[in-house]
């Protein structure tokens, strides 16, 4: 146990240059360590050049690793990295402030638990996971959590990818979302927030098993609220959305572009514009680039779109599958010329009600 006196004890790094993997505390092969009550302070503005991978804490095939009533700020690089094969890694109560690169950084890690966590300031993700291979982090979950916007414009200030059953609870997100290839991704009373119009508010590419419940979406300028395709030999399958509300300038508020997707469900989702006199964007628009994919087996129930210039957009390619839209829902344009539902090269046996 590494046990401090708040914040009466900072460990600060040294001034000068530092080469190569250069941290405050390297931890390799360690089991059950604890962390808390004092401050790590990275130095950076005393730091004349430091390698990307200059931490605060670095753990390396780390077995049970705690950090509670901590700062880690002023880093060169991330407040934390985990690699190796590290696995129950608990984090909570902890702030960072004006790090390099990210907050906490994951590339691989079994059960890893972050509650009541702040960023701010963070240059690039408050949170991110980033492993090399698919599926090298598994059982990944954060609560009760905010994240405030990376100094970086348009960076994901939260990356959800390559991993198995990941999950965020209760949390705030001033910033852009962004995954890649995780299966299982639950998104449970959370508010994201995208600013400036740079990226769009969620990013999800071949993320498959993905429930948004009591979820709150805010997109800037012409950037969607959430926009998904199929990255590599995968595409975004089974999404479940309930109790949604989306917000968009001149986007639109479900976008699926360039690759197929299948068992698409809308359930009481709510699309508004944030400026309904314009009339531009859609609320759910579907378009299938790729002939490899079939976008099949959406239902859209419950749904009231207003202000948009297109409710639901069907571009082409939807095929092998069903397609039912709007029962029992509302598509509210407020605009004479609006187009409510628009389709072209359907195929199977779809229906729009």
């Amino acid at each position: 146990t590494f046990d401090g006196d708040g914040t009466c004890t900072v460990l600060k790094q040294a001034g000068g240059t530092h080469v190569g993997d250069y941290h405050v505390f390297n931890l390799y092969a360690n089991t059950n360590l604890t962390f808390k009550d004092f401050v790590c302070d990275g130095n950076r503005s005393n730091i004349v050049s430091a390698d990307e991978q200059t931490h605060c804490i670095n753990l390396y095939d780390v077995n049970g690793f705690t950090m509670y009533d901590m700062q880690a700020n002023h880093m060169w690089g991330d407040g934390i990295k985990v690699i190796g094969t590290s696995a129950n890694v608990y984090i909570h109560d902890v702030t960072m402030d004006d790090n390099g690169r990210s907050g906490i950084a994951v590339h691989q890690v079994a059960t890893m638990t972050i509650e009541r966590f702040t960023s701010t300031n963070i240059s690039d993700s408050g949170i991110d996971t980033e492993p090399p291979i698919a599926h090298m982090i598994s059982d990944f979950t954060v609560r009760d959590s905010t994240i405030w916007p990376a100094t970086t414009p348009g960076a994901a200030v939260l990356s959800l990818s390559k991993g198995d059953r990941m999950a965020v609870y209760n949390t705030v997100i001033h910033g852009c979302v962004h995954g890649v290839q995780a299966e299982g991704v639950i998104l449970d009373h959370v508010v994201i927030l995208a600013p400036e119009g740079l990226c769009d508010a969620v990013s999800f590419n071949s993320q498959i098993g993905v429930v948004m419940n009591r979820v709150n979406i805010e997109a800037r300028g012409t950037r969607s609220g959430i926009a998904t395709a199929s990255t590599g030999s995968a595409a975004p399958n089974d999404w479940a959305l309930n109790h949604v509300k989306i917000t968009v300038d001149s986007g639109s508020a479900f976008r699926l572009d360039g690759g197929g997707a299948g068992e698409l469900t809308f359930n009481d989702v709510r699309v508004r514009s944030s400026h309904p006199s314009r009339y531009t964007g859609s609320g759910i628009y579907l378009n299938n680039t790729l002939a490899e994919y079939a976008v099949d087996n959406v239902v859209i129930t419950d749904v009231d779109i207003t202000g948009t210039q297109q409710g639901i957009l069907v571009m082409r390619g939807v095929s092998a599958g069903l397609i039912q839209a709007v029962a029992d829902g509302t598509v509210n344009l407020a605009n004479s010329a609006g187009v409510g539902t628009t389709c072209s090269n359907i195929t199977g046996s779809s229906s729009f009600d």
